[in-house]
Formats: C-alpha cells, sequence, structure tokens
C-alpha cells in the first residue's frame, strides 16, 4: 500500500509540475518560417535566442511565437509576433545583418513575459519623477539592443593570470527612451555591427539624447588582419632587402606593399566600427516616457 501511495503522489506531482510549465509565461513554441534560404533555420533561430535567455523557453504545447522571414524588393523583411498579437517588423539589406537584431528583440520579448507584472499607473507623480533624468536614444537601423553596465570586477588568480567581467542589464530597444537616476552611466548598443558603448554623466531632470549608428563587424575584422600582417610583410621585405640586395625591388615593393595593407587596415576598422553618439535634442520635449517598450 505503501508503495502505491508513494507513486500515485509521484504521478501528481509530476502531472502538476508539467502543467505548471506548459503554463509558464515564458513558454513559447516556435512557429518559424523563412522563405531566404540564406537565412538560419529555426533550430539556429531557437538556439541563439535560448543562449541570450540563459534559459530554454520552447514548448510543443505552449502559445505560438511567430516569426515569418520574407523578401521584399531589395531587402529583407522579418516580423516578429507575440500570442498576445503585438507585433514588431525588422528591415535590413540582408537576412545576415537583420538576424541579430531579430534574435536580440526576441529576446527581450520572452524575458519580458518571464517577469511578474507590475501595477499599471496611469500617469507619473511629481515625486516619481523629481530628480530623474531621460535619455533618449534613436538610430538608423530599429531593434538594437540598448543596455547598462551596472559593475565591473576582475578576478586575478594564483598565477597571475586575470580574467574581467561585467554585469549588466537590458534597458529597451531603439528606438527607445529610458528614467535613469542621476549619475554616471555606462551604455552599451548592440545587435548589428560590433557593439559600441559610451559614458553619460547624467544630471537631475536632464533629457540626453543619443543616437547610435551601427558599423560592419566583417569591415572590423577584415581590417584587423590588414593592420596585423602588414607590419609583418614589411619586416620580411626589410629582411630580403638587408639579406639579399640583387632582390631590392622585390623587397621595396614587399615593404610598400605591408604598409599599404596596415594603412587599410587601420582605416578599415576606423570606417567599420559603431558609433554611439551625443545628439541636440528637441527645444521642448513632447512628453517623457518611464521605461522602453516593446
Amino acid at each position: 500500500m505503501k508503495q502505491l501511495a508513494f507513486l500515485i503522489s509521484t504521478t501528481l506531482v509530476c502531472a502538476l509540475s508539467s502543467a505548471a510549465l506548459a503554463q509558464a509565461p515564458s513558454n513559447l513554441r516556435l512557429d518559424y518560417q523563412v522563405v531566404d534560404a540564406s537565412c538560419p533555420d529555426a533550430n539556429q533561430f531557437a538556439d541563439d535566442v535560448s543562449a541570450k535567455l540563459g534559459f530554454v523557453p520552447w514548448r510543443d504545447d505552449s502559445p505560438a511565437l511567430r516569426i515569418r522571414i520574407r523578401q521584399e524588393a531589395s531587402e529583407t523583411v522579418a516580423t516578429l509576433e507575440l500570442p498576445s498579437g503585438d507585433s514588431k517588423v525588422f528591415r535590413d539589406a540582408t537576412c545576415n545583418e537583420l538576424f541579430p537584431a531579430l534574435v536580440a528583440a526576441t529576446s527581450v520579448a520572452i524575458d519580458s513575459r518571464a517577469k511578474p507584472a507590475t501595477p499599471v499607473q496611469t500617469a507619473p507623480t511629481p515625486a516619481m519623477l523629481r530628480g530623474k533624468a531621460m535619455i533618449h536614444i534613436a538610430s538608423d537601423k530599429a531593434g538594437l539592443s540598448v543596455s547598462r553596465i551596472r559593475s565591473r570586477s576582475v578576478v586575478v588568480a594564483s598565477n597571475g593570470m586575470s580574467a574581467s567581467g561585467a554585469h549588466w542589464e537590458e534597458l529597451c530597444l531603439t528606438p527607445c527612451s529610458y528614467q535613469l537616476d542621476p549619475g554616471l552611466h555606462e551604455l552599451v548598443v548592440s545587435g548589428q555591427g560590433p557593439a559600441v558603448s559610451r559614458k553619460v554623466q547624467l544630471a537631475p531632470n536632464a533629457d540626453i539624447y543619443l543616437e547610435a549608428k551601427p558599423g560592419s563587424t566583417p569591415m572590423v575584422y577584415g581590417g584587423f588582419m590588414l593592420a596585423y600582417t602588414g607590419p609583418a610583410i614589411v619586416l620580411t621585405g626589410i629582411t630580403f632587402l638587408l639579406l639579399d640586395s640583387t632582390s631590392k625591388s622585390f623587397s621595396l615593393g614587399m615593404i610598400g606593399g605591408g604598409a599599404a595593407a596596415t594603412g587599410l587596415g587601420v582605416g578599415l576598422m576606423s570606417w567599420g566600427k559603431s558609433e554611439l553618439n551625443r545628439v541636440p535634442g528637441p527645444a521642448r520635449p513632447k512628453g517623457i516616457a518611464l521605461s522602453g517598450s516593446f
């Protein structure tokens, strides 16, 4: 009898646990359709979102999160639709350029569902807004992830090796506005191109306007490789010139080519880097938002 009772209780616990998991707000069923064969498939999309979240939200018995990627004229268009009916559209030249922003937006949407609901306030009171500062981030590419570095840490091992890390929180997706306490904040914008950071000093009741300009990751990496190999080519040319005077033209060609590669590499890294610049805002802001929204 005791074994039977234990078996029944175990079965009930498992059933209740499964039901609770199925009803968890963060659990969703991925409905992913793409026309362009060059786009990552559903498995890669699910894995990238899970890695960004730190947990796997996908369950077949949960409400559907729909992703539709299609080609329109000369650009790729993606639609993200939540079970609530809310949707967001992304556009970019290629699917590979659009994909990181789509993954970031999906992660933020799922993470927002997992957080407990907060009481809705019809309007902020003066006491809530007193002393707070507002940042407004715009970009020519929608859906970039805006984060704030909360702290940095460095760990040094007994053998002298060290490792550094950062604790950050995601604030919103561009274009957006967010309210922060006065003081020095380090903001990071990522999602397309190399991530870029900027430290901003916020005064009480200030309105700060920033503009993000994502760069090109392939251009930066290509520039790094040229800038790294260029000096080696120059040194090789100098060595040939010193050891073999008969190959002067060849050695000078290597020296000139290496110098040109170095200069081009430095230029590519500069042109391909992302930017986060402060820009002038309107003379009279139309309103204040307490937080970024999906």
